[in-house]
């Protein structure tokens, strides 16, 4: 059975952060329903233990902003380090289950500028956070919350990125609210989809405090400021900024194997 090592959590000691996690967990109105059926998926359909990335992944979530809508709206940032095809990817859909059983409305995934790579890395949200197909067919993590009051999120990218339905998103959907399901969208990390989707979502139906959780899988490509002026930022640079700036209740991860380029630019 595969395990994934449990890691080494780096804080500054000078941060006066407390997790708000424990206390959540211990209320009366804690569920863990998405949390628990991903361990169960991985356990019974992928043969995967998952004691250690439980204990990891309730650590890091501790470190996000704290999504209850009673506390002050804060943003953070932090960084996933792992090595290629440590289970990188596994972590980081553990953390967003488990991010939407906190509170999180919003969940959005960047991959790479290859439409087939964010393909591939969309049809792993479908079936290990989404958890159906079409309206009502369960795969992956969906079989395990038949009749379990998991609500579905709604899907804002398929088959296709953001770019292709936003026309219609503009005038159709309404934008992630408190009252609303999560939602989450998987991008490239492409100046024409980011540029439509900030446009979508800084609206005035959109909550500034809204609970939102972006991660940045290969952060070190493109999202990174190679700009010698921190004023003239790179284009995907730039509207990264932007995105997380939309709430002030949002929370960046990055993730990547080669973190030279986030920790030595900006």
């Amino acid at each position: 059975m595969p395990k994934i090592s449990q890691g080494i959590t780096l804080m500054d000691t000078t941060s006066a952060w407390k997790s708000w996690l424990p206390e959540l967990q211990n209320s009366d109105s804690w569920k863990a329903t998405r949390s628990n059926s991903y361990y169960e998926y991985l356990l019974k359909d992928k043969d995967s233990d998952y004691a250690s990335l439980e204990y990891t992944t309730n650590a890091i979530v501790g470190l996000l902003s704290d999504p209850r809508k009673s506390q002050p709206p804060v943003s953070r940032k932090g960084l996933i380090l792992g090595d290629v095809q440590s289970g990188k990817t596994r972590s980081y859909i553990a953390l967003m289950n488990l991010a939407t059983d906190c509170g999180y409305k919003l969940l959005i995934v960047l991959t790479s500028d290859n439409e087939d790579l964010r393909q591939q890395t969309q049809k792993r949200i479908d079936t290990d956070y989404v958890g159906f197909r079409g309206n009502s067919i369960p795969t992956g993590i969906g079989k395990y919350q038949v009749n379990k009051g998991v609500a579905h999120p709604i899907q804002l990218t398929n088959e296709n990125d953001f770019v292709t339905p936003s026309a219609n998103a503009f005038h159709t959907l309404a934008r992630p609210s408190w009252s609303n399901v999560p939602y989450v969208a998987v991008l490239k990390k492409n100046a024409s989809t980011l540029s439509k989707f900030n446009k979508w979502l800084d609206s005035p139906e959109f909550s500034k405090d809204l609970p939102v959780l972006i991660i940045d899988d290969e952060s070190d490509y493109a999202s990174v400021n190679s700009s010698k002026s921190d004023d003239s930022p790179t284009r995907i640079n730039q509207l990264l900024r932007n995105l997380c700036e939309l709430s002030k209740r949002t929370s960046y991860v990055a993730v990547t194997a080669t973190p030279f380029a986030n920790i030595f630019y900006r």
